[in-house]
């Protein structure tokens, strides 16, 4: 499987070297955060979540996209409008 994860600045993380999907409490905003650590520091998947449980459900949506199997080279992005994530064709 060729999976791509995106993140909001337009990053891509090969899915298969993420080693941590995390959450994150945004002290300044008081909203919450999902992250994706490859290697070094973690990049922002998902920002903003209102809750902890929201940022859960997000983090662990992601998880089980990554890991299963694709046809073709996919990207995974979060779509703060709907909460949810999309899945699309890795396009060249």
């Amino acid at each position: 499987m060729n999976a791509w994860i995106e993140t909001p600045n337009g990053s891509l993380i090969q899915a298969a070297a993420a080693t941590h999907l995390s959450l994150k409490l945004n002290n300044s905003t008081n909203l919450w955060d999902v992250l994706v650590t490859a290697a070094g520091i973690p990049a922002v998947f998902a920002t903003g979540l209102a809750d902890k449980e929201s940022a859960t459900v997000v983090r662990n949506r992601l998880a089980i996209a990554v890991t299963q199997p694709a046809d073709q080279p996919s990207t995974y992005t979060f779509n703060h409008e709907t909460g949810t994530i999309d899945t699309s064709r890795l396009a060249v």
